[in-house]
């Protein structure tokens, strides 16, 4: 039974972290409130690094029938769209931790996700399809990514947004946003994978990068299938709640 509750955090962090890496909601977002207003210690770096290679398989997984293809098609783009991300997260390292203690920051974030994602519901839907991004396009979108360095803007919210923007198709849009995750989480990810090594408890780490790869691919599927049919106002409006939520418990405590 003691092992069985050692796991319980593990599983529900791999949970959260999946979920809200693919829906447009915002993982870090939900992680740092989770923190803040309900007690919930955030994972260490070994088991951070874990839930990100889990969502990481994730992605392998949805896109396992098709993945070699859509590299090789689409890795020039890839590569444009990640340079902005990593170059911001360089530059603003330190700005961006801050922002983690922050729970105002939180809340605008997740109001600016859920601005960006009532917009891109407001668009007509385009047509184009991913392997038609130009360099001024793929460097737009990751342009975007860049605002997922602070809590609370999702990383698949603003891409998607951005490649709706651009006139995508919403499948395409949605498809170059999560194949776009690849380099993104998996850099992070090998940039720790030394504290990961070193670390106990490899177990717990286990299943919560297993709980982060089942959801993310549950997660995955409906996020494509919510924007195929142009269902992204009901994410819009939960991040514009939740936000609200957030400022008026901090305000009353003020």
């Amino acid at each position: 039974m003691a092992w069985l509750l050692r796991l319980a955090r593990p599983l529900a962090l791999g949970a959260v972290q999946g979920l809200t890496e693919f829906l447009p909601v915002s993982s870090s977002g939900h992680l740092v409130l989770a923190e803040m207003l309900l007690g919930v210690r955030r994972p260490g770096l070994a088991l951070e690094t874990g839930l990100h290679l889990g969502t990481l398989l994730s992605v392998v997984l949805a896109y396992r029938r098709t993945l070699r293809h859509d590299l090789a098609e689409l890795w020039p783009a890839l590569v444009l769209a990640t340079l902005p991300a990593g170059l911001g997260g360089l530059l603003l390292r330190g700005v961006v931790e801050r922002l983690f203690d922050r729970p105002a920051a939180v809340a605008v974030g997740l109001a600016l996700t859920g601005a960006l994602l009532l917009a891109a519901a407001r668009r007509p839907p385009g047509e184009r399809p991913a392997r038609s991004l130009r360099a001024a396009d793929a460097l737009w979108i990751g342009g975007m990514q860049v605002l997922a360095l602070a809590p609370g803007v999702s990383r698949s919210g603003s891409t998607i947004a951005a490649g709706l923007r651009r006139d995508l198709s919403p499948p395409e849009a949605a498809r170059f946003s999560f194949l776009l995750s690849l380099p993104a989480v998996g850099g992070a990810a090998v940039l720790h994978l030394g504290a990961l090594a070193a670390a106990p408890g490899s177990l717990g780490i286990a299943a919560g990068a297993a709980a982060a790869a089942l959801t993310g691919w549950w997660a995955l599927r409906h996020c494509v299938a919510a924007v195929r049919r142009g269902g992204l106002r009901p994410f819009a409006w939960y991040c514009l709640g939740v936000a609200a939520l957030v400022l008026l418990r901090f305000a009353l405590r003020w």
